[in-house]
């Protein structure tokens, strides 16, 4: 399994659309210069995969918005060659929509509660 394309859309630095779809099945690296959202792409990923931030507060939410966004949203489309996710596509799609006081799961574009987003993945 590994990450197959990014979609970030109203996220950090990221206030359009922004598809990156060039990652390998290896190690991948993120160069570049300073402010040109590197860290962006890492905070996207992390909203994604990182339990701890099923919840944000007000302000923690409006930090992760690009300014003057009141909604924004992270897709990751995974392989799932090794059929880790059990659910029989080859690639599996997870989006988080954030609003300015909720979120929103999808998996293959079907909503989702959170919980079923981690029991899927552990």
């Amino acid at each position: 399994m590994h990450i197959e394309k990014l979609v970030i859309n109203g996220i950090r630095s990221y206030k359009n659309e922004t598809v990156i779809d060039n990652f390998s099945t290896g190690i991948n690296t993120i160069v570049g210069s300073n402010g040109t959202g590197k860290s962006g792409i890492l905070v996207a990923i992390s909203l994604i995969f990182n339990w701890k931030l099923k919840t944000l507060h007000a302000r923690e939410r409006l930090h992760m918005l690009a300014t003057g966004a009141k909604t924004g949203s992270v897709e990751v489309v995974l392989s799932n060659g090794d059929d880790k996710f059990q659910m029989g596509p080859t690639r599996v799609s997870i989006k988080r929509v954030l609003k300015e006081d909720s979120d929103q799961f999808y998996v293959n574009n079907k909503n989702k509660r959170h919980s079923f987003i981690v029991f899927v993945w552990t």
